[in-house]
């Protein structure tokens, strides 16, 4: 199973990366900058982070982000 977390680099979002993490799930998260990750310490290698911002993903781009995922 694969995740993808909007707003993972956030207090709330954060936590549940490292909840899912813990669960053995695949995560995929977009973040501006990867020092982002790297300070919140998420990096691990069930975590696929994607460096960008929301607003560049719509239409067609949208559905690659989205398309090896099972939840939002």
């Amino acid at each position: 199973m694969k995740v993808l977390v909007l707003g993972a680099t956030g207090a709330t979002g954060s936590l549940v990366v490292q909840q899912l993490i813990r669960r053995n799930i695949e995560v995929k998260i977009v973040v501006r900058q990867i020092s982002d990750v790297i300070e919140k310490s998420i990096v691990n290698g069930q975590l696929e982070c994607l460096v960008g911002n929301m607003s560049e993903y719509e239409g067609s781009k949208m559905g690659e982000l989205l398309g090896d995922c099972d939840a939002v």
